[in-house]
């Protein structure tokens, strides 16, 4: 962690060991996400060949320190993006690798920070012999989240199919993870993120959408009301 000066100037104020793993075992956090309040930092700790995990920090605002309470095995072999919903309680995650296929992950937010696994969402309908590789999640300020999915065909292995696409789910009180979307009605988008080629996510007022890729950068407007996306601008690479 770094503190930020009044200059704008960064100094390092705390750092800790990430994980145990052995030597023998290679492993690396890659991508880090905070809870709804900035009190619990995640870390997706990759393990190739295996089953990766998200590690979970307290993190105190007044001194930057990190303090290590627990991990969770995900299950995906992908470094994805972890968001929660407006309630704290909960967490999605999605991914798509060769073993597992498209997974579509929820978590429980334990009182502790630690996560615990809920439960698999349903994967958004796709066209015929298209196979639904999904990336990451993004939470708005209400009960939604949007999932970026990549048509692809071939099966598990996967050859890219563009357009890709964005399905809109929608969280109950109880965890669970419903969606309507499907080609007819999902909004299409250029960016093609991939497993490590970008990332999105809603602006702090819930108005915009934005995603990132290999091919540029999208924005949509977003109706939190209806849950509909609508693009209004590319920027391309």
């Amino acid at each position: 962690s770094l503190a930020i000066h009044s200059d704008g100037c960064l100094s390092l104020e705390n750092s800790t060991v990430s994980g145990q793993r052995s030597p023998t075992n290679p492993y690396f956090p890659f991508n880090l996400f905070f809870d709804r309040k900035n009190t619990t930092l995640y870390s997706f700790d990759f393990v190739p060949e295996e089953e990766s995990t998200y590690a979970s920090y307290n993190f105190d605002a007044g001194t930057g320190q990190l303090t290590q309470i627990g991990t969770t095995s995900d299950g995906l072999q992908d470094a994805n993006m972890l968001a929660f919903d407006s309630s704290n309680r909960f967490a999605v995650t999605s991914g798509c690798f060769v073993r597992s296929g498209p997974v579509i992950s929820e978590f429980q937010r334990n009182s502790d920070g630690t996560l615990s696994f809920l439960a698999n969402g349903p994967l958004p309908a796709t066209q015929q012999n298209v196979y639904p590789c999904t990336v990451g999640a993004a939470a708005d300020h209400s009960h939604h989240f949007v999932i970026a999915i990549g048509p692809c065909q071939g099966g598990m292995s996967c050859q890219p199919v563009v357009p890709w696409q964005l399905a809109v789910y929608t969280i109950d009180d109880a965890g669970n993870l419903t969606t309507t979307s499907n080609p007819q009605n999902m909004a299409t988008t250029v960016a093609e993120p991939g497993g490590f080629g970008g990332w999105y996510g809603f602006s702090p007022d819930d108005k915009f959408f934005a995603i990132a890729g290999y091919v540029g950068l999208d924005v949509f407007a977003w109706d939190s009301t209806n849950a509909v996306l609508t693009h209004i601008a590319t920027i391309n690479n």
